[in-house]
Parts: structure tokens; C-alpha cells; sequence
């Protein structure tokens, strides 16, 4: 549960950064702490809101992430473009609560989900287990959240998106099941013939070159 006035993270998310002196303000919420940031530019905040009756609602106890591009900060107009594309496909899936856009920054809210990574509980797993390896209710535990992941990339690939940083530290246990959290998404490649992404071919020959 939360603590006074709903601010405090119980029990603690130890992915979740204390809120550091200036964290940047978001109209209508209150930063709580920051998650660490992949490779996309933005920065990401968990935060509530002032007045929950009047904001989206995230899964857990009001809070959401929201994910921030700065320009001022290092952010790219690209990086910008290509999360904003995306955005239509998210917020049918209930993935996106609420975006907005100004001339220097855009940010999005998305659900938060606390708990604990698919990493970190697959290496508990394996410390638990016998000599033999996971089995029983470990082995059927882990398919359980493979199972849980690949619901989830059917529902992405629906709406016409696709996760671009699949691992185990973008699933988060929480509710009995894995969530892939949507820190990295967007738009569906184009394609091929054959089905191949032309961006992930194009970015093979770069490498090449």
C-alpha cells in the first residue's frame, strides 16, 4: 500500500532510482523515482497523479511511467518521430494513457508495473534448484512466463507493433504473471517478399560497411 499521501513505493521496486533534487515536472503528476533508460534517448519517471479521479489510471495503485524525450536533454527529433508512430497502435492496447507534445519535449504515460525483472526471478529459479536443474513447479513457473511473453508479442503484433529490446530485463513479474513493458516499441517494419524486415537488413549492411 502507499504511505502518506500515496507517495512512497511499498513494498520497494528496486528497480525504481529515488527521485532526484529537479527531476522534471509533468503536468498533473508528482515524480516519485526514475527507472534506468535503455537506449532510446528518453528517460523514464515513475510518477502519480495530483488528482487520480482526473487522469488515466494505471494497473497499480494510480502510478504509471512516463517516458520522456528532451531535446534540451539529448534527445532526437528521429527518436521522437518514431515513438510518436507508434502511438495510435499503443493506446488501443491500453499500453499508452496519455501523450504529450510541446516544442521542445514529448512524453507519454504508460502502466506501471512494480515488481521484480524476468531476470531476476529466473536466477532465484536457479538458486532454489537441484543439481538436475529447474524442474517441477520451477521449470513450470518459467514456461508460465514464456508463455506470458509470447501472449503478449501476439497482442503487440496485432496492433500492428513490435518490441525492439526483448529480454528478460524488459519483463516484469507482478500479478502472478510476466508483463513485457513497452519501454522500447514501435511500428511494424516494412517488409519484404519474404517477411524479412528491410530495416533490419539495411542495418546489416551498414554494419558490413
Amino acid at each position: 500500500p502507499a504511505g502518506p499521501g500515496g507517495a512512497s513505493v511499498d513494498p520497494p521496486d528496486p528497480r525504481v532510482i529515488p527521485s532526484p533534487h529537479g527531476s522534471p515536472a509533468f503536468e498533473g503528476y508528482r515524480v516519485l523515482g526514475r527507472l534506468p533508460s535503455g537506449g532510446s534517448g528518453a528517460s523514464l519517471w515513475v510518477a502519480e497523479p495530483l488528482d487520480p479521479g482526473s487522469r488515466p489510471t494505471s494497473v497499480a495503485e494510480h502510478r504509471v511511467v512516463i517516458k520522456s524525450f528532451d531535446l534540451r536533454q539529448g534527445s532526437t527529433l528521429p527518436s521522437i518521430v518514431r515513438e510518436s508512430r507508434a502511438l495510435e497502435g499503443a493506446r488501443s492496447l491500453g499500453l499508452v494513457l496519455e501523450h504529450h507534445l510541446s516544442e521542445e519535449r514529448f512524453w507519454y504515460a504508460m502502466p506501471y508495473h512494480p515488481g521484480r525483472t524476468l531476470t531476476r526471478v529466473v536466477e532465484d529459479l536457479h538458486r532454489t534448484a537441484g543439481p538436475s536443474g529447474l524442474e517441477g513447479g520451477g521449470l513450470g513457473l518459467g514456461l508460465d512466463h514464456v508463455r506470458d511473453l509470447l501472449r503478449d508479442l501476439d497482442r503487440f503484433h496485432r496492433a500492428g507493433l513490435w518490441h525492439k529490446d526483448v529480454k528478460p530485463d524488459n519483463l516484469v513479474v507482478h500479478d502472478g504473471r510476466a508483463h513485457l513493458v513497452a519501454i522500447n516499441s514501435g511500428p511494424h517494419c516494412p517488409t519484404n517478399d519474404r517477411g524479412t524486415h528491410i530495416q533490419l537488413r539495411s542495418r546489416r549492411v551498414a554494419e558490413q560497411r
